[in-house]
């Protein structure tokens, strides 16, 4: 059985849209309503219909406060639409807040916001949030460095951010958070291009954060997939995974000082996603701290970074660990990846320097059918010994393992191409370092607006057209 990680909720609506359009002739003709201002749009919401658009003119809208009330149905959303998609720019103190089910917006621009809070909220207030609704083919280039301020923030259920480019920023604060609630949100975040953000020096410069430490083993069940993050320096997590049950699919990242880290919360997935380093200062990989991760089929592809920043990384735990501390790393797997001249490829038994009662190692977690062609370093850089640590089917070319082992590993002189990995095509050998045809996860040029998508410049440097 194959399985099929995606926007879930969306997906069932527009399933059960569909069948019920089949059998509904009563659907209502859509009105198109053009406003010009503020006013126009703040009236025209309070009286379009289900299915009813509401076009913004193109042009400048400046310290323009977008309200979305108002709601669409499952057959019939409600329609936000600029009049010539990437033509609509919003400026200034601009803000977009979604307090209504089943909205649809799409081909907003912002640029150099100066907002206060939220560029983009999916509630209204406490009481007033969203539910199936997405933000797509929009844009927020840049902002003012001065106050901080979060580009999108999801609330509610069902929600969905697609298709979009974020780039630029240089204010405080993480990009794009997930807020928990009572039961499981399920939103998704997809296709989306994070651009370059510079290093922010200090907490708050991730591109994404999934939930907070308060709320870190409720689950979220968000799906962040086939987006393509390109130098995204903000901070040591480029993604901070805060709450349970959430699915890592099919991102690249390219040249990005940081690492996709499990921080908080329990039983991810992070599957068949390629980390490029490009080279680039401390470009990392997978940080993991809690139990039942699955970290599977992704490409690690010489990557600069060390300690926390290593191709993968397994933290220690803190004994009677608090919520914002290091719970213990526990049945964990990590399996057919495929490694290659990482600085360090797997750091066991990592602690900060200032948590002294991080002494909890790593235990009963699996390495299986993981290929490796290793760097200067050893395979393993053990800094606390792990317990119950088992290893099958493994392939390594290099001089040292770096970890006592029996069995579960055996050393090659070249890679052998392999039959179940999920990069059939991927041709690795002890001197070379070629990727014959090979096939991105995500490439630039599948994610983003319609109107603004990403060219091949923003390819790893090692996949770039090489002309004679």
């Amino acid at each position: 059985m194959k399985r099929i990680v995606g926007d879930t909720c969306r997906g069932l609506a527009t399933a059960f849209a569909f069948a019920m359009l089949a059998y509904s002739p009563t659907i209502r003709a859509a009105e198109v309503v053009v406003v010009k201002n503020v006013a126009e749009f703040t009236a025209a919401v309070k009286t379009v219909e289900p299915g009813d658009y509401v076009t913004l003119a193109n042009g400048e809208w400046r310290d323009a406060e977008l309200v979305v009330s108002r709601s669409g149905t499952v057959k019939q959303p409600l329609n936000i639409r600029a009049e010539t998609w990437g033509k609509v720019v919003l400026t200034g103190k601009s803000r977009l807040r979604i307090g209504g089910d089943f909205v649809d917006v799409a081909g907003l621009l912002w640029k150099d916001s100066a907002a206060d809070d939220n560029v983009i909220s999916f509630r209204i207030d406490s009481k007033t949030v969203a539910h199936f609704s997405t933000v797509r083919d929009c844009a927020i280039l840049g902002d003012l460095p001065e106050a901080e301020r979060k580009w999108v923030s999801l609330y509610g259920t069902c929600n969905a951010i697609r298709n979009c480019r974020f780039e630029g920023k240089q204010s405080p604060g993480t990009l794009a958070v997930v807020w928990l609630d009572d039961e499981p949100n399920r939103h998704s975040i997809c296709n989306n291009f994070f651009g370059s953000r510079s290093r922010l020096g200090k907490n708050g410069g991730e591109i994404l954060r999934i939930g907070d430490s308060k709320t870190s083993l409720q689950k979220s069940q968000t799906s962040v997939h086939k987006n393509y993050f390109y130098r995204c320096d903000g901070e040591a997590e480029i993604i901070s995974n805060k709450s349970c049950g959430n699915f890592y699919v099919k991102n690249v990242f390219v040249g990005c000082s940081g690492a996709l880290t499990l921080r908080h919360g329990n039983d991810c997935e992070v599957r068949e996603n390629d980390f490029f380093g490009d080279d680039r200062k401390g470009t990392g990989g997978v940080r993991i701290i809690g139990e039942g991760h699955r970290i599977s089929r992704n490409l690690f592809y010489e990557l600069t970074g060390d300690d926390v920043r290593a191709a993968v990384s397994l933290m220690n735990g803190v004994v009677d660990s608090p919520l914002n501390g290091y719970l213990q790393v526990q049945k964990t797997s990590v399996y057919r990846n495929t490694f290659f001249r990482c600085r360090e490829t797997i750091v066991v038994g990592l602690r900060d320097d200032d948590q002294q009662r991080q002494t909890l190692p790593p235990t009963d977690c699996s390495f299986s059918e993981n290929a490796v062609v290793a760097g200067k370093s050893p395979v393993f850089v053990v800094r606390t010994v792990p317990q119950s640590l088992r290893h099958e089917d493994n392939t390594y070319v290099g001089e040292k393992l770096g970890i006592d082992v029996e069995t579960g590993w055996r050393q090659v002189a070249v890679l052998p191409k392999p039959e179940k990995s999920p990069f059939e095509t991927l041709r690795m050998s002890e001197v070379g370092r070629e990727l014959t045809e090979f096939v991105l996860s995500t490439r630039p040029t599948d994610v983003g607006p319609e109107w603004f998508r990403p060219g091949d410049e923003f390819l790893p440097e090692v996949l770039k057209p090489k002309w004679p």
